[in-house]
């Protein structure tokens, strides 16, 4: 699976991603890991539309973001074992 990391601190997550046998990309993800918080979901949401995201907690504010650790995460999503969410998008 290709996943593209996003957020100012992804160096913190990116050998666990690799190590867990993902592929890190720049372009055409499968999947997008959003690494922050509130700010930075929206921000990896216009830089990758449609795109479904996980929201990993590097943040106090982040009221989306899963309380889970990043191992049961990758794990979660190596064996497809998540639910999908659609979140209502505003144009303004």
């Amino acid at each position: 699976m290709k996943i593209a990391l996003f957020g100012e601190h992804v160096e913190r997550i990116r050998s666990a991603v690799s190590d867990a046998g993902f592929s890190i990309v720049e372009q055409g993800p499968d999947i997008v890991l959003s690494y922050g918080g509130d700010g930075t979901f929206l921000k990896s949401e216009y830089a990758f539309p449609e795109v479904p995201k996980v929201l990993i907690k590097n943040s106090t504010t982040c009221t989306l973001c899963t309380e889970l650790p990043l191992d049961e995460v990758l794990n979660r999503i190596k064996w497809n074992d998540y639910v999908l969410h659609q979140a209502l998008k505003l144009k303004v």
